[in-house]
């Protein structure tokens, strides 16, 4: 008997998705995160307000949090340095076919590099890792966004403005 919301052949896990920094996979990657919001709003009560405070939005906003492991032949700190900016993907799932659009990935068209941390620990020696954080510069799609008229993977766009 088939269960009332559908089967898990719908669900989407994280085993293939990527982070593409221009026509660059990042190699060794382990998580990445899209936090959205609203830069900036106004609020304020007035003489129509009735007590209550009424808002209105500001400009939209997003950061790109990403980590992953060390590899020394694709030396991510090379790459990652703050002042950077860079197109940016990233992929829910690369292996799903794209057609007619982005459809399974965020698209930055510029996002600048904020901050890269490379972390060493002598004590646990642990295999390195490294965090990076990017923000949009200008504007941003999610996934399926009918604005976004790219069509899927950057191919053959500088890697660096």
């Amino acid at each position: 008997m088939p269960f009332p919301f559908g089967d898990s052949s719908t669900a989407l896990t994280g085993r293939y998705g990527q982070l593409k920094l221009g026509t660059d996979t990042v190699a060794r990657l382990t998580s990445w995160t899209v936090s959205e919001a609203i830069a900036t709003q106004s609020e304020w009560g007035d003489s129509d307000s009735n007590g209550y405070t009424q808002r209105a939005t500001g400009r939209r906003s997003a950061t790109i949090s990403a980590e992953g492991r060390f590899d020394i032949t694709s030396r991510q700190s090379m790459y990652m340095r703050p002042g950077i900016i860079y197109e940016v993907w990233c992929w829910l799932s690369k292996d799903l076919t794209q057609t007619g659009g982005n459809k399974n990935a965020w698209h930055f068209p510029r996002a600048l590099t904020i901050s890269f941390e490379l972390v060493v620990n002598v004590d646990t020696e642990e295999v390195l890792g490294w965090t990076a954080e990017f923000a949009s510069d200008g504007v941003f799609y999610y996934p399926g966004d009918p604005a976004d008229t790219t069509l899927g993977d950057p191919g053959g766009i500088p890697t660096v403005y």
